[in-house]
């Protein structure tokens, strides 16, 4: 490899994987990936692939070996309780949006207690609007189900911590976190590293609405990279529902959306790639989700990529409101190296650089046969349909 300090990145990341047993990585020759523009920087020198990998992949393809999917079982009632047997301490990342509010009400409806749940806050305060989720939902929420948690945190990503972060100005190829561009402030690793690492405990991340492809007359369940977004460092951190043991329930709300998008979208007759968003109807009646406190308190998000996130747009302008120019300057100067090596000048826009997701897997949702990328669409989709 001719490029020194990418030749360095990689065998750092490929240690990390290695060492901490990440349940995500990217792979390309015997390199590990814990940053996703750090792998398409190794595609782009050596003109090869990497592969998105799951380490639970065969885990999970052995749980839907048996083809059987029961639409009205609660297999979500019974993970909850499957992981409070297992686990001494549950720590659960919650924002108080549609899928953490769903996870904590599990544990309630079936009058388990949650050890610990975290709140990420960024900046000075939980007052400063970028911060209007947990301030406005997640705290009201919190203190609804007070009496099924033992210990609620508030985790803050300051603005000193994060001038620190970026000072590396190979940062944005140097973190587990943002899979994305640009990258966020909140990766919660950043606060997590200074915790204690607890006997038998976990961490629970809850944010995995279903995804659809319709393909060759099937419809596939998928996980691509930009959805996982990082924080593969935290350590035994669970993604509730692509778990092995929780897969099923993923199904199961796969084949909600199918229906719905049935009966009211037209579908694509060859190719049609279909994903939930935050929508109060989908998320409460079809997908069967918690209602949240107000939703009208939350941070907008774009699901395609292609625009900036309303909460990543929020604090970007706290910062500059509050002063923080010597974290700008270090942020920039992070944004400099990447749009230098990928030459973003070249493309329209630097959100060009979401395109070209790697898939970790596909089930078919009536089947429950999986698949990786390469075996699915080795060649990517066949255009002729």
């Amino acid at each position: 490899m001719e490029n020194k300090k990418l030749q360095q990145l990689a065998e750092d990341s490929t240690s990390r994987v290695e060492s901490n047993n990440y349940m995500y990585y990217w792979q390309c020759d015997n390199y590990k990936f814990d940053n996703r523009s750090l792998s398409k920087w190794y595609e782009l020198a050596t003109g090869k692939w990497s592969t998105f990998i799951f380490s639970k992949y065969d885990k999970v393809k052995k749980v839907l070996s048996d083809g059987l999917l029961d639409m009205n079982r609660d297999y979500q009632a019974e993970y909850v309780a499957q992981l409070r047997d297992q686990y001494d301490y549950i720590q659960l990342f919650f924002s108080g949006g549609y899928d953490s509010n769903t996870v904590l009400d599990q544990f309630v409806q079936q009058g388990i207690v949650v050890d610990e749940t975290l709140s990420l806050i960024v900046g000075r305060s939980i007052d400063q609007p970028g911060n209007q989720e947990i301030k406005n939902l997640a705290l009201p929420a919190l203190s609804k189900y007070s009496k099924y948690i033992k210990k609620q945190t508030i985790l803050k990503n300051d603005y000193q911590t994060l001038t620190d972060w970026f000072k590396d100005e190979y940062r944005f190829f140097v973190m587990p976190g943002d899979s994305v561009v640009p990258y966020g402030l909140g990766r919660l690793g950043n606060t997590v590293q200074h915790r204690e690492v607890l006997p038998n405990s976990c961490y629970i991340k809850c944010h995995d609405k279903p995804q659809l492809v319709y393909y060759k007359n099937r419809w596939y369940a998928y996980c691509l990279d930009v959805t996982i977004n990082g924080d593969t460092d935290i350590p035994n951190m669970l993604w509730f529902w692509y778990e092995p043991d929780n897969i099923k329930s993923y199904i199961q709300q796969s084949r909600k959306y199918r229906d719905y998008i049935l009966q009211s979208t037209k579908v694509e007759s060859k190719l049609g790639f279909y994903k939930t968003d935050q929508d109060r109807y989908i998320n409460t009646h079809v997908l069967g989700r918690t209602p949240i406190v107000d939703e009208t308190k939350m941070l907008r998000k774009d699901i395609s990529g292609k625009k900036l996130m309303s909460k990543h747009v929020q604090r970007m302008q706290d910062i500059i409101a509050d002063g923080e120019y010597q974290l700008l300057t270090n942020y920039f100067a992070c944004q400099k190296i990447y749009n230098q090596i990928f030459d973003a000048n070249q493309s329209q826009h630097v959100l060009d650089g979401n395109a070209n997701s790697k898939f970790a897997w596909f089930i078919d949702i009536d089947s429950l046969e999986m698949f990786t990328q390469n075996e699915l669409i080795p060649d990517g989709f066949d255009p002729s349909w």
